[in-house]
Formats: structure tokens, C-alpha cells, sequence
């Protein structure tokens, strides 16, 4: 429910739970335990609204930083996706790209980003999750193929050029936005009360 929903488990575990017992007040002896005015529904809801407004200024402020999260986690995912393809035409000449076991990992990164892109989209916590995830993994995965540049051995290519060092640090600055977003994004869901 937490994951893939926009709603906090901790508040939508009690609510579906207490949905098997009857919710109708028969005894007032609690009004003899805690003497306070109770309100009509009237002026329930003028104070309701009141709070509202209050309330509504300062989310007003984090759905902004809300909304710039999540354009600036889409957009490096959609990077993460473009710079990764360039790997099929900048590097084509090398055999170790195609292998069964690189083109597995390919299609499982693409689709992770694909799910990842659409659970931000429907605001649940798992898209963030899942983003945060791609990201770590591409970050380490591009800083440690750039790591020839100090031992002379990549992780999927024997050997280099300026472009593929240039492609490799790009995405890594694509990467650790992503991580940044998402990891602001996934806090910001939980404490919204999404």
C-alpha cells in the first residue's frame, strides 16, 4: 500500500482495518472523562476551513518544491535512458556489449526506468524508490568504467576514447541528480502524507 499507492500505509492500514466494526457512537460517558465543548457540525467545519487556509500556505510551498522534484527526476531519468543507448552506437564495434548477459541487463534497466517514471508520475513512494535505486547503480557502474582512466581496465569495454570519457562523466552527473531527486522526492511523499 505504501509503495504503490499515494496514501501512507501507517494511515491506510487502520482506516481498511476498522472498516469490519460499527462506527456509531451509542454511550457518552466519555464526555464525563474529558469535559470539553463539543462542536456542531457547523462550526466544525469553519474551523476546518480556517486550519485549511493555514495549512494550505505552507504545502502550497512544498508542492512547489514537489512538482520541481519530480520534473527534475523525469528528466534524468529520460537522460539516464538516451545517454545509456549511446553505448549500442558509440561503443558497436566492441562485441562485449551484445553479449546475453549485457543486453539482460539493459532491458532490466530500461524497464526499471520505465516503472520508475510511472510511479512518479501517479505520486507513489515506490517510483522515488525505484529511481533512487537505477541511479546508484548507474552512478557506480559509470564512475567504475571511468576508473581505467587510473588502472587501464573497464568493466564491459578493453578499451577508450575521449568521447566514451566524456559520455561516462556526463551520466554520472545525470545519475547523482537523479539519486538527489529522488531521494528528496521519496521524503517529501511521506511527509506531504501522501
Amino acid at each position: 500500500m505504501d509503495l504503490i499507492t499515494p496514501v501512507k500505509a501507517s494511515l491506510a492500514r487502520p482506516l481498511i482495518d476498522s472498516l469490519k466494526h460499527e462506527a456509531i457512537v451509542h454511550d457518552n460517558k466519555i464526555q464525563n472523562l474529558i469535559p470539553i465543548k463539543l462542536k456542531n457540525f457547523e462550526e466544525s467545519i469553519k474551523n476546518a476551513m480556517k486550519e485549511e487556509k493555514r495549512k494550505s500556505k505552507i504545502i502550497k510551498t512544498q508542492k512547489t518544491s514537489e512538482i520541481i522534484n519530480i520534473k527534475i527526476l523525469i528528466f534524468s531519468l529520460i537522460s539516464l535512458a538516451i545517454i545509456g543507448t549511446t553505448y549500442y552506437f558509440l561503443d558497436n564495434d566492441k562485441i562485449d556489449i551484445f553479449s546475453p548477459l549485457w543486453i539482460t541487463l539493459a532491458i532490466l534497466w530500461y524497464f526499471g526506468i520505465l516503472f520508475a517514471i510511472f510511479f512518479v508520475k501517479n505520486g507513489a513512494r515506490l517510483g522515488p524508490m525505484l529511481a533512487g535505486i537505477i541511479g546508484w547503480i548507474t552512478f557506480t557502474f559509470w564512475i567504475f568504467n571511468n576508473m581505467y582512466l587510473l588502472s587501464d581496465n573497464m568493466i564491459n569495454l578493453s578499451y577508450h576514447n575521449i568521447v566514451i570519457i566524456i559520455r561516462n562523466f556526463i551520466g554520472s552527473i545525470v545519475a547523482g541528480l537523479s539519486i538527489a531527486a529522488s531521494h528528496n522526492l521519496f521524503h517529501k511523499i511521506r511527509m506531504l502524507g501522501k
